[in-house]
């Protein structure tokens, strides 16, 4: 699961027991023994996150994997097996909600019985919204039909009807010098240990800057080198590094004032699960600390849902900030212009809706533990060659900062990007330019693992020809894939084939790794080459596909004749769907197809994997 798609099980189980009083057990899906899915008593739930190309999450590719391979034996069946889906994914990514629609398929098949429709969350728009409405509309409706279920009305409420229960219990500890260790940071300093999302390595890194920028308002690009020799991680060229970021201080402060434990930040506190079958204990390491659960745990910068809000105003200090918060949190279209427009956190909205001394002090921190939720990696494609340079990995990446819709004075900072730029001028002895602060690690260490890109991988043949588009930031894993054949075929006298990078920025101030690529595509010959598009040097805008268009001949050529693979990497709102729709057209010009054909053409390269994607929205 990822961090929504965990929350949303979590609401499930919280809303199954304040709608009926019965338990429900929350586990992931790499917990599950695949024997036992078919004697699963009552219904199943499954709540699917997509990546990619529609693959599954990281700790869901096992099942998904068991599941195949259950499929494949004789006599396979989950005809008792009764379930409901739902899945998070983005319609700007080539693919829609593919995890969710293949574990639907796979139990289909296996005899498996669906009950009701599948769910289909679309973060590009509001994934919150169409989780409620299948919650309404679809599930309890099922449940209650099929399991004959009715609602316990008067089970956990407050005299306001108000539902208090919490998916975890919060209790303070008192602290001592030898009764507890707490947990702070995230990451395992253990050499021998399985590092993964939950235990996360703490890694060496060393930041530069590779633009020549000294404006503030300007973006900053960093190449961030990770430290593996010290643990057992490895990686492929293609995989993506996984990163923890931790707020600022300036969050913190403003959160725990605002919840009233500003006064108690160095508390010790224990979190478990409020259900005794619980897989999953605690959301964050624990023993822990209110401070150390704030900076480095909790999203404390995420944008509150509806939900979100209509569970705080039950502990608003005035009549007024309840009234307020309520018509936040019951009118969509106020909610969407007001705060999701303007990527506003919880603290601002309660800055926007509260008095400046009024505090929420009546609210269990439990309740900001799911309110919250933990605090996700970023992940960043790895720039680097393992061939090359098997002990270190690579990470490229720009920090983050735009205006919200209708908010000309207000900007949003990058959570992770932000933290990183803070590092790399706390190394420099640089004075920070950005308008936050951070609680810097002493030792440069930050949290980490290395997530398996599976299809984003050149063909092991390395004298197949490969195509690689990647503006800005994209470049990153190509960077790798340059590197690596260059590698091969000076060290190993390897035979590479024609190796294509399309590049695009906006000027030569942000030609990331300039002085790199001359002497990479010299070792590779004259069949390779960089083709560069600079979009603000030319009175009209050059991008990648203008150059694609271009160089339309070569690009068919090696695609129809020499079989070669297409990658692309980037942004997939606008950029990626360009790219898509200059190769249909160099199929029509060049191959002499109609759009009907090339469409299939395009199609076919995608199943044969010689068209493979690596975006973001």
């Amino acid at each position: 699961m990822t961090g929504t798609a965990e929350s949303f099980a979590y609401k499930i189980a919280k809303d199954y027991k304040q709608r009926y009083n019965l338990d429900a057990m929350v586990a992931c899906l790499d917990q599950h023994d695949m024997k036992y899915l078919d004697t699963v008593p009552g219904i199943s739930v499954f709540v699917v996150a997509s990546y990619g190309e529609g693959e599954p999450t990281d700790n869901a590719a096992s099942f998904f994997s068991l599941l195949d391979k259950y499929y494949s034996t004789d006599n396979a069946s989950f005809s008792r097996l009764r379930y409901c889906i739902f899945g998070l994914g983005n319609s700007s990514y080539p693919v829609f909600n593919g995890a969710s629609k293949t574990l639907d398929t796979r139990l289909n098949q296996l005899g498996a019985h669906r009950l009701g429709e599948r769910g289909q969350g679309d973060a590009s728009s509001s994934i919150e919204d169409d989780f409620v409405q299948w919650l309404d509309h679809v599930l309890w409706l099922q449940l209650e039909k099929a399991l004959s279920l009715t609602i316990d009305s008067g089970h956990n409420k407050d005299d306001a009807g108000t539902a208090i229960l919490t998916t975890y219990t919060v209790t303070e500890i008192e602290k001592t010098t030898t009764d507890y260790e707490y947990r702070a940071e995230q990451g395992s300093r253990c050499d021998n240990a399985t590092y993964d999302s939950s235990n996360p390595y703490l890694a060496p890194v060393q930041i530069r800057n590779l633009l020549d920028n000294d404006d503030p308002g300007e973006r900053h690009c960093m190449h961030v080198e990770i430290d593996l020799s010290g643990c057992n991680l490895s990686y492929q060229t293609g995989d993506h590094i996984a990163v923890f970021p931790i707020n600022t201080e300036e969050m913190i402060q403003r959160t725990a004032r605002r919840f009233g434990i500003d006064e108690k930040l160095d508390t010790v506190i224990h979190i478990t699960s409020t259900a005794e079958d619980a897989v999953k204990k605690s959301p964050i390491p624990s023993p822990t600390t209110y401070q150390a659960a704030l900076r480095h745990h909790l999203n404390i910068c995420k944008i509150p849902s509806r939900q979100d809000l209509k569970l705080i105003t039950a502990f608003a200090p005035s009549v007024a900030s309840k009234s307020r918060l309520a018509d936040l949190s019951g009118d969509l279209i106020r909610y969407k212009t007001t705060v999701a427009d303007a990527h506003l956190t919880l603290i601002d909205v309660l800055d926007l809706t509260c008095k400046k001394g009024e505090t929420f002090s009546d609210v269990p921190f439990a309740v900001l533990v799911d309110i919250y939720a933990k605090l996700q990696p970023r992940f960043y494609s790895i720039s680097s060659s393992n061939s090359e340079n098997p002990s270190s990995a690579s990470a490229t990446c720009v920090t983050l900062q735009y205006q919200p819709i209708n908010s000309s004075k207000r900007i949003v900072y990058g959570v992770n990007t932000s933290f990183l730029w803070n590092v790399y001028e706390h190394s420099q002895h640089i004075k920070p330019t950005l308008p936050m602060h951070y609680a810097l690690p002493m030792d440069n260490k930050l949290p980490i693992y290395i997530r398996t890109a599976n299809s984003f991988k050149m063909p092991q043949d390395m004298s197949i020809p490969i195509i690689m588009v990647g503006p800005g930031t994209g470049v990153a894993p190509f960077r790798g894939f340059v590197r690596e054949r260059a590698f091969l075929k000076q060290s190993n006298n390897v035979h590479i084939g024609t190796t294509i990078l399309f590049f695009g920025c906006r000027n030569h101030q942000d030609y990331l790794y300039k002085d790199e690529w001359p002497s990479l595509f010299k070792t590779l010959g004259n069949n390779s080459k960089l083709i560069t598009a600079f979009s603000r040097e030319t009175a009209s805008k050059v991008y990648v596909q203008h150059q694609i268009k271009v160089h339309g001949q070569d690009v068919w050529d090696l695609l129809s004749t020499q079989k070669a693979h297409l990658y692309v990497c980037g942004d997939a709102n606008k950029m990626a769907r360009d790219v898509y729709r200059c190769i249909v057209n160099v199929a029509i010009e060049r191959g002499n197809m109609n759009k009907a054909d090339a469409i299939r053409y395009v199609a076919d390269l995608k199943k044969q994997n010689r068209y493979q994607e690596d975006v973001w929205a």
